[in-house]
């Protein structure tokens, strides 16, 4: 079975899988060079310098994410439309695919609580467009571990559940779900996906660093 079928299987059982290497190394460099270019647009000449860390508070945080999302918008969706992915996502999906109009940007910066993102289903997070069923990637632009990741719950839910408003953030009301967490280990090119049902959270960043990821979505190129 080539990993491509192995990784649709965990997706269908776990509601996750971790692809290793999804991004290439040229998608990885032009993905990087746009966030480059996001930060550089309130003034910092390098986001992905260690040093950058004591700049993030919570305006710079929104202003470069803002950035990301509006100025360089195109751009990154001509990342993420690229054979490799929309090949990729093809096959996990199991009919042609396209990109979902939800992307972005995420900086999470050490002891920054408006950076941290609580338990919660992406579904919940579109509710104009729910019933697509995308899949989501999440992909780090820097090594992540259990100190700075992106933590799941392993099981393929098929429903949305009751969220709640948390610190401006939705956010799951039953923490009874979560029985069980996997943060796993990610070098820059290698990719979480996960259903849109698949309940996560970013974990407050213990590290040292940023941590800079993207997140985007593909679904049916049958769907609206």
């Amino acid at each position: 079975m080539d990993r491509m079928a192995v990784a649709r299987e965990e997706l269908a059982r776990d509601g996750f899988t971790v692809i290793r290497g999804l991004l290439n190394q040229q998608t990885l460099e032009t993905a990087k060079g746009l966030v480059r270019r996001a930060a550089q647009n309130v003034g910092i000449d390098d986001i992905f310098d260690p040093a950058v860390v004591d700049r993030i508070d919570q305006e710079t945080w929104g202003k470069v994410r803002i950035a990301s999302h509006y100025r360089l918008s195109d751009e990154f969706e001509e990342v993420y439309c690229g054979p490799d992915l929309l090949e990729a996502a093809s096959l996990l999906l199991g009919t042609a695919a396209k990109l979902f109009p939800v992307h972005k940007l995420r900086i999470s910066a050490p002891d920054r609580e408006f950076t941290t993102h609580p338990w919660h289903q992406d579904e919940a997070t579109w509710p104009a467009m729910l019933g697509r069923n995308p899949i989501s990637v999440w992909a780090p632009l820097v090594p992540v571990d259990e100190r700075n990741g992106l933590a799941l719950v392993p099981r393929a839910y098929d429903r949305l559940f009751e969220h709640e408003d948390q610190d401006g953030f939705l956010a799951v009301s039953d923490n009874s779900l979560v029985v069980d967490e996997h943060m796993p280990k990610l070098q820059p090119g290698d990719a979480i996906v996960f259903s849109c049902f698949t309940v996560h959270r970013s974990i407050p960043n213990r590290s040292e660093g940023l941590r800079l990821s993207l997140d985007f979505r593909y679904q049916a190129a049958s769907n609206p």
